[in-house]
This record gives structure tokens, C-alpha cells and sequence, in this order.
């Protein structure tokens, strides 16, 4: 619980984004500014009814330091924060929400888990561009990307604009809103901070969830190496059945068709008949040919001789 008169405010945001400005601008209201703490930009403020302390935490994305100091830096914020911040000042510059603004609120989350938004009032610095285009905070949001909007929506609706280039009794009015804003919080929250034990747990999902998509990445891994393997294993079953199929083919000739055995077999089966064939045998027998006008006789057969004519001896 926080204590009556009391408040701790933590700024996040991304480098340039204007969170020095801001304390600034809270130091210039009716409160007394009467020390900074340290050279970790930790400051506390004090008046008749509030004492407020701020912690400013390293800008994201700067050169140095890297994001994984600030992540550091975030949880540092909490255990210097005992018993804990009442709230956490997000700011961001008007303009365009880029992807850097839309990554360093996922590592808010990631962080502090999905309930530090309970907790959290957007600050949007640079409220003097839309003062000179005449446009208020109001119809800036309502054109806004549906990502800002939702976050918005996720932080209950707590926003407020400064301006930082007026003089010093204009910013002064913009710390005041703040003041009064962080003190309706605490009243929401009934004086509920944000403690160890909730970054603690957040810190337990939070690895809950990694380890949770390592496994599976894991899965994801073995179901693609085992699908490789698959494919390896079809590829040279494949490859042994088409090598199999072409030998085979080489060493058993062709099949014959039925129909074609007469054609290719013809000659040689009418050779075999002339060479068995009673009418010719040169051998054993002669054959004289007779033409229709040939003067010669046949030779008599036999019996001829003795029937058609008679043998004398003298």
C-alpha cells in the first residue's frame, strides 16, 4: 500500500522521447524540488500535501545503452521503488507510432507482465505541434492506428499532453494535471502499488512462455528432421526400385510374340523338309530330264527286253 500524501512515479520511454522535460515540468509546479537522489535520475518532490518521488529510467534505443540494460534498469526501478511505484509514466512523442515505440511496450510487458497497464498513464510530449496545426490531443487519438488505440484502451484510458516549450508557468499547469491524474490512480488501484511479488510472477510467466515456445521450436525441429528423413528414405527406396526395374530388364531378353514364330522360324523349317524329302537323293539314284523333242529313248526298264525282242547267238 502506498502511503496518504505519498506517490511514486516511474518515467519509461524511448531516448528523445521527453521524459527529462516532463520532470521538468513537475518540478515547476507548487511542489518543492528537494533532492536528487542519485545519479540514477531519481528525484523526489515535495509540498504541504504530496511528496512524490520520480525515477527516470534510460531511454530505449539509444546507442548505449542497449536494450537488454534497459530491461535491467526497469527491474532495478522496482526494488529501489519499496514498497513499489504507483504508477508508471509512459512517454511517448506525438507523431507517427512507429515500430520502435510498438516493441518497447511489448518489453513493458514482457517485463512487468500484462498487468502493469492497471498502473500505467501514456504521457505525449510535443502537444505544441498540434497546437500549431489546430488540432487537439483528442481528435490526434481518434485518427490514430488501431495498435495506439488498443493500448489506450489497455491502460483504462489514462493519457495526458504537455507542452514543453512554453514558459515555465505553462508547464507548470501540465505537471499539475499530472500530479492530479497519478492521485486519481491511487485511488482507483485503492492504494495498491506495483510490487516485487507481482514482477516476480511476471517474471515466472515470462519464462513459463519462453520455455514453453522452446518447446515448441523443439517439436517444430524434430517433426521437420524427422520429415527430411522421410523424404530420404522415400527417395532411396525410389532410386533402388528404378536401378532394379532397368537390370532386370538387361538381363532377360525380350518375349517373343506367338504370332511372329512362323516368320522368323519359316526358312529354316522348309530346308529341313526339302533335305528329308524321298524325291531327291543324289546319292542313290539319277534323274534325267526329257524334253517334248529330244531324239533320245529311255533306257529300257527292266523286263523290257525280254518281252519286245530276241537275243541270237551265232
Amino acid at each position: 500500500m502506498s502511503t496518504t500524501g505519498k506517490a511514486s512515479l516511474i518515467l519509461i520511454g524511448r531516448h528523445g522521447a521527453g521524459k527529462t522535460a516532463v520532470v521538468e515540468s513537475i518540478m515547476g509546479t507548487s511542489l518543492k524540488t528537494t533532492s536528487k537522489e542519485s545519479d540514477d535520475n531519481i528525484y523526489s518532490v515535495t509540498s504541504s500535501e504530496t511528496s512524490l518521488r520520480i525515477s527516470e529510467t534510460p531511454g530505449f534505443f539509444a546507442a548505449n545503452p542497449d536494450t537488454d540494460t534497459c530491461k535491467l534498469k526497469l527491474v532495478e526501478s522496482i526494488k529501489t521503488s519499496l514498497p513499489g511505484p504507483d504508477a508508471f509514466g509512459l512517454v511517448i512523442k506525438i507523431g507517427r507510432f512507429t515500430a520502435e515505440e510498438r516493441e518497447m511496450i511489448g518489453i513493458v510487458e514482457e517485463v512487468f507482465g500484462e498487468g502493469v497497464f492497471r498502473f500505467t498513464i501514456v504521457i505525449f510530449t510535443k502537444l505544441d505541434e498540434l497546437t500549431y496545426d489546430d488540432v487537439t490531443l483528442d481528435e490526434f487519438l481518434q485518427d490514430s492506428t488501431p495498435e495506439l488505440q488498443r493500448f489506450l484502451t489497455a491502460c483504462g484510458g489514462r493519457y495526458i499532453g504537455f507542452d514543453n516549450t512554453g514558459d515555465w508557468e505553462t508547464r507548470a499547469k501540465y505537471g499539475e494535471r499530472l500530479v492530479s491524474m497519478l492521485k486519481d490512480l491511487q485511488t482507483q488501484n485503492s492504494n495498491m502499488v506495483y510490487t516485487v511479488a507481482m514482477l516476480d510472477e511476471a517474471t515466472g510467466c515470462q519464462q513459463k512462455k519462453e520455455e514453453e515456445e522452446k518447446r515448441k521450436q523443439e517439436e517444430e525441429y524434430r517433426r521437420e528432421k524427422e520429415e527430411m528423413k522421410k523424404g530420404v528414405r522415400e527417395e532411396i527406396r525410389r532410386e533402388f526400385d528404378a536401378k532394379l526395374i532397368r537390370e532386370t530388364t538387361k538381363e532377360t531378353p525380350p518375349a517373343i510374340p506367338t504370332d511372329d514364330v512362323p516368320s522368323l522360324l519359316g526358312p529354316e523349317i522348309e530346308k529341313k523338309e526339302l533335305e528329308s524329302s524321298p524325291l531327291l537323293d543324289i546319292s542313290t539314284s539319277s534323274t534325267y530330264a526329257k524334253t517334248p523333242n529330244s531324239d533320245e529313248e529311255e533306257p529300257p526298264t527292266k523286263g523290257q527286253g525280254e518281252t519286245g525282242s530276241k537275243c541270237f547267238i551265232i
